[in-house]
């Protein structure tokens, strides 16, 4: 069956390739760089030529073309600008840049969030202490403050504070494939952080601003009211997530198996809730524009409730980029409509996703930016056609239908994202939806009336015993389709040029299936092959490597060799035994070398040695103790927890290579041992200082 439909992008859509174009300049800069002074002179150059070729060339084709070009150049230059000014690292007065500070002044821009050992709150550089002088600053950092049973009041938000330690670089762990924190810091402008105890720091005045100070109490009012209603923790956690999406409370197991089935968006505050709130207030509103009495007002009423609804909505949940997508998305629909103006969906996409980036220019790194446009692109152009490949006269299986063309069409132009970001692919992700998106949206419905009902409190136990029986249901069944055979692909790894070629393959095959265009055809025949040919050629490098990774996980020792696909790991069994510290110290690790098997025989055990790949291995932990001389070399003497083998001892007897010191030893210890290192001329490596260990042998 031919499917005739059209995707008249750039013809409706003239906000879409000015916004492709500052999207360029932001990418430009941050993976390139160009100066910023030529980039002013080439912008003012730019808008004079616009403004001045109208009047030198007669020709009005030519006009416009020269027009369209300086606009665009416009636009990346823009971008390119915007990058480089929002980066808090090149601005003049950045706190890090002052060296010679004794105190730093901070003020608290959140309320504390409670974690196992410690309190954390971001916190916004207000100057630096000196001599009794204070020198404004800029700049963002995390503060943890240590838990102490001494401390008679908490800081809370909008506390200006005096602390006198000195704060350090946030650093990654440098695991291969881990995630890269430091980036996801800076991109919101905070490059620190410090832990400090009572002796640290001193509360100087509460300055908090009235609007965010009265949205945190309202989000705290809400989050008191669902823990009285909801006090089991797991049910809870769930609630907070659906209504103004805080994960605190969130169950981290329950919370992967909706990572696992591809249902994380049902409890995500996302465009899906926003519009739930859209639709239930135009529908609210429906009755009162069907009078002539009432019309006019409603009229200017309805806009005004509705945006501040929403946008309280949108602080309430915390401000993230896929729901302040969709308040910007749906603020330009309710402004058009007032305006007696209908809105284009590219349209609107394109401007929201300018002014997030104007806000941010950083947001375009943010996964949940890429997925919520793609998801929403996605469902744009595929949704029509894949629906319409079936008729059904049934008005209950049509709707079934259309859930499910929805959820089909959505997944097209995220999973590429999905298998970049995140390594896996949720292979039940349509059965999940169909039973998690109707019933969180009842969940979303029967909370909502827990909270507005809470003064009555018969009506708003009845409804949390509802919620709770749908939550409980839809845990258990996100939980069952999660533990069946098969229910993800995971360890997945490829570049991001794959990812590109994917997303080129995917439009190509839609424009051959659209308008059965032959060329497109053999187009995307062709980079099918290139996706082979990369593949092919991946696997023969994989199985070629052989590596050594020493893993920065804080007081534990653990080692992975990897010969191949194959690995072999030496350490302690609580790094293993922990799901929560092998998945996001361990696994991405063999995920990036693609080693999914074990293979203990790689590895060679002559006492007191490893041997791996010729290479002499020696791990000194607290247990080990010097029995017989050491006669072959060290390649690589490995010590771990404090072990109380002496240098000196071990190198009269033995030449040692490389010594390298683990996560697991405390700081004076692994000082001690660089300070002798350095005295005996042996290289010296500390996985804590300077993230993990890897060679390739």
């Amino acid at each position: 069956m031919r499917i005739q439909y059209q995707i008249p992008i750039y013809k409706e859509a003239p906000f879409l390739r000015p916004l492709l174009s500052f999207v360029v300049g932001i990418l430009l800069q941050w993976y390139i760089g160009l100066p910023v002074l030529i980039v002013s002179v080439s912008i003012a150059a730019l808008y004079i030529t616009w403004l001045l070729v109208q009047k030198i060339i007669e020709s009005i084709y030519y006009v416009a073309i020269i027009k369209s070009v300086c606009i665009h150049l416009i636009m990346v230059l823009l971008g390119v600008l915007l990058c480089y000014l929002y980066l808090i690292k090149n601005k003049k007065n950045y706190f890090a840049n002052d060296a010679n500070y004794k105190f730093l002044k901070i003020k608290l821009t959140e309320p504390l969030q409670e974690k196992q050992k410690t309190y954390k709150a971001t916190a916004t550089i207000l100057g630096t202490l000196s001599n009794d002088i204070l020198t404004a600053k800029t700049g963002n950092i995390i503060v943890y403050f240590n838990k102490d049973s001494t401390i008679n009041q908490l800081p809370q938000f909008g506390d200006e504070i005096i602390i006198n330690k000195a704060v350090f670089p946030i650093a990654n762990s440098g695991n291969p494939g881990g995630f890269n924190y430091a980036q996801f810091a800076l991109f919101q402008g905070i490059t620190h952080q410090v832990f400090l105890k009572t002796k640290d720091y001193a509360i100087i005045k509460n300055n908090a601003p009235v609007f965010w100070k009265t949205i945190y109490k309202i989000r705290d009012k809400v989050l008191n009211i669902l823990g009285v209603y909801f006090t089991n923790i797991k049910i809870k956690g769930i609630a907070e997530a659906l209504v103004i999406g805080y994960r605190n409370d969130m169950d981290k197991d329950i919370n992967q198996a909706y990572s696992n089935t591809g249902t994380i968006h049902v409890i995500a505050i996302s465009g899906l809730h926003l519009g739930l709130i859209y639709a239930a207030l135009v529908f609210l509103f429906k009755p009162l524009l069907n009078f002539r009495k009432t019309k006019k007002i409603t009229q200017i009423i309805k806009p005004i409730t509705i945006l501040f609804i929403l946008w309280l909505f949108t602080l309430l949940a915390g401000g993230a980029a896929s729901i302040l997508r969709s308040a910007i998305m749906f603020s330009c629909i309710v402004i058009g409509e007032s305006l007696g103006k209908k809105a284009n969906i590219y349209n609107t996409l394109a401007i929201s996703a300018f002014i997030i980036l104007l806000l941010n220019p950083f947001a375009l790194w943010d996964v949940g930016f890429q997925l919520s446009y793609a998801a929403v692109l996605s469902i744009v152009i595929f949704m029509q056609p894949i629906y319409k490949l079936f008729y059904i006269k049934n008005k209950w299986l049509d709707m079934f239908w259309k859930l499910n063309a929805i959820t089909l069409s959505a997944q097209i132009l995220t999973f590429p994202i999905i298998l970049y970001h995140f390594h896996q692919f949720p292979n039940y992700f349509l059965f999940a939806n169909i039973v998690a998106v109707p019933l969180s949206t009842v969940i979303l419905g029967l909370v909502v009336g827990v909270i507005v009902f809470n003064s009555i409190s018969f009506i708003a136990q009845f409804l949390a015993l509802l919620s709770t029986y749908c939550i409980q249901f839809m845990n258990w069944f996100v939980t069952k389709i999660d533990q069946l055979p098969f229910a993800k692909i995971d360890f997945i790894q490829h570049h991001i040029i794959v990812t590109y070629i994917i997303y080129i393959l995917l439009f190509c095959i839609a424009g051959w299936l659209f308008y059965k265009n032959k060329k497109l055809a053999f187009v995307s025949l062709v980079f099918l092959l290139s996706l082979s040919m990369i593949h092919f050629i991946n696997q023969l490098q994989l199985q070629k490597q052989h590596h050594l990774i020493v893993y920065n996980i804080n007081g534990s020792t653990a080692i992975d060799f990897v010969k191949g696909k194959h690995y072999c790991y030496i350490g302690d069994t609580a790094v293993t035994n922990n799901l929560s510290v092998h998945n996001f110290h361990i696994k991405p690790s063999r995920t990036y070398y693609q080693a999914l098997n074990v293979d203990t025989a790689m590895v060679a055990k002559a006492n007191p040695f490893i041997q791996f790949n010729n290479k002499n291995i020696l791990v000194a932990n607290e247990n080990y103790i010097i029995k017989n001389k050491l006669i072959a070399p060290i390649d690589f003497l490995i010590l771990s927890h404090n072990t109380k083998t002496n240098l000196d001892s071990i190198a009269t007897n033995a030449t040692i290579k490389q010594v390298i010191a683990d996560a697991s030893n405390s700081n004076w210890k692994t000082k001690k041992w660089e300070a002798d290192c350095n005295r005996l001329n042996i290289p010296f490596y500390s996985v804590q200082k300077n993230g993990a260990f890897k060679l390739t042998l």
